[in-house]
């Protein structure tokens, strides 16, 4: 959108085989594996001195899925296994070595007679991962064909470390093809016929969306053999690409029905995770959360507002809250569709972007929730409707720019009925508008606004429906 001002967008749609984000972290969760914390590699915090029993159950899925979807079922011409521990070469050239020897012990004693006590203590611990490997396969074959396959595979295997020089791989030269590698696995490197993942790496602190994204060497046209692939990755990874797959369906859905413009450069976004590199940005990044009470500062289109909620206000039959005894405290609410709530937001005017894009994210959000979580309803509260006048409020000064300070009134523990404050004026488990009708007091910043009467808002965002949203400061 800086750059390059474009007029119009398309959503591209990938083919029918295709297998991303939806397909292994909603659609099909039993793929993915939790690599246990004690195996999860860092190479400051957590340096392994012995290969894990994750990457050796990884490793035994992989070779049974080459067994049968390439020996046996002839259902591809090969697979590959890719392993990223670490973006650090060293960590890579351990876990090669961890398993090219283990492949090469292993077809030793495939080869030794059926009777001697390695090869059935091996074989043994085959036959307990071919359950999970022919779990999702109709009509598998047997165990006894499986194992005697798995030997040639092994044999016709391709290892190798993909660092920095590495040699370009020729795919057809083998029907099992394992990488093990650090950054050159990280971001743009095909794995042509992955089928298993083996990535124990994780980050201390936030993840770059854009990063782990990047890392999805396991998405692709792998719906002939999805049966065979699995993902094994620590407990926190899992979270951020769950996270990450919810929202880029968010930012889906709303760039199918919206013009890049009313998108406002908006992205809905997990607090866990930061959007990209804050260097290569082009702008400075605006970011808040949606949990809790928020206001905006509605000190522009006074008059459009105005006109605008007090036409709203007389549509609707509102209900009384509680009798708090005085105009200021009384308050009233209706309750609405979604949509209609969507609608009221849309056409309520803000000018100032770190609460355009407030707006913008929660009209997403509301979206998003009667979409895909069955909320159908939100509340509107016309607050202290007996003061026609207004409430006074002044303006302050925050970091150069006015804002309206504090539209809620505190609570009273006194009178006649404990006053909890407008912040307790809310249902919890709905997002609930306030709408706040301000009289400016007028002073040395307020010579513009000072005694004007506007109307702004503040939204409570409850803690189900809690989450972040970044934008760019125009």
């Amino acid at each position: 959108m800086d750059l390059l001002s474009p007029k119009f967008h398309v959503v591209l749609t990938p083919g029918k085989s295709y297998t991303g984000g939806k397909t292994f972290f909603e659609d099909n969760t039993d793929l993915i594996y939790t690599i246990p914390d004690t195996e999860v590699y860092h190479h400051k915090h957590n340096q392994l001195t012995e290969c894990p029993q994750s990457l050796i159950d990884a490793l035994q899925l992989f070779l049974m899925g080459v067994a049968i979807t390439v020996n046996i079922q002839g259902k591809e011409n090969f697979l590959s296994m890719m392993i990223h521990a670490d973006r650090e070469q060293d960590a890579s050239k351990q876990f090669y070595d961890w398993v090219k020897k283990l492949i090469g012990i292993w077809a030793e004693r495939l080869n030794l007679s059926d009777t001697d006590p390695s090869k059935i203590e091996l074989v043994k611990e085959f036959k307990e991962n071919y359950i999970e490997a022919v779990r999702r396969i109709d009509n598998p074959p047997s165990f006894d064909i499986v194992i005697q396959e798995v030997l040639q595979a092994i044999l016709d295997t391709n290892m190798e470390l993909v660092i920095q020089g590495s040699r370009e791989i020729d795919w057809s030269n083998a029907s099992s093809h394992i990488l093990v590698g650090a950054d050159m696995l990280n971001r743009g490197y095909t794995v042509e016929g992955l089928s298993v993942s083996y990535m124990p790496r994780y980050s201390i602190g936030k993840s770059n969306a854009d990063t782990i994204q990047q890392r999805c060497r396991f998405f692709g046209y792998k719906l002939n053999y999805l049966e065979s692939c699995r993902v094994f990755l620590p407990n926190d990874s899992i979270i951020e690409y769950r996270e990450y797959v919810e929202h880029e369906e968010i930012m889906r859905t709303m760039l199918k029905e919206n013009t890049l413009a009313q998108l406002e450069q908006l992205l809905v976004l997990s607090s866990a995770m930061n959007p990209t590199r804050n260097n290569i940005l082009s702008s400075e990044l605006i970011k808040q959360k949606m949990n809790g009470w928020r206001q905006l500062n509605a000190l522009q289109h006074i008059k459009e507002n105005y006109s605008f909620v007090s036409e709203f206000l007389n549509s609707q039959s509102f209900t009384n809250y509680k009798d708090f005894r005085t105009n200021d405290r009384n308050h009233r609410y209706v309750k609405l569709e979604i949509r209609k709530v969507i609608e009221f937001l849309k056409d309520f005017k803000i000018a100032n972007m770190p609460d355009a894009l407030r707006k913008s994210s929660t009209i997403q959000y509301l979206r998003y929730l009667a979409d895909n979580k069955g909320i159908k309803e939100a509340y509107v509260f016309e607050m202290s409707y007996g003061v026609s006048e207004g409430r006074n409020r002044s303006l302050v000064d925050d970091k150069g720019n006015l804002k309206i300070n504090n539209i809620f009134s505190g609570p009273d523990p006194k009178g006649y009925e404990v006053y909890p404050g407008d912040k307790g004026i809310k249902f919890e488990n709905s997002l609930c508008i306030q709408i706040h009708k301000i009289r400016i007091k007028g002073d040395t910043l307020s010579v513009k606004w000072g005694g004007q009467v506007l109307y702004t808002l503040g939204i409570y965002y409850p803690e189900d429906f809690a989450h972040s949203f970044v934008g760019i400061k125009k």
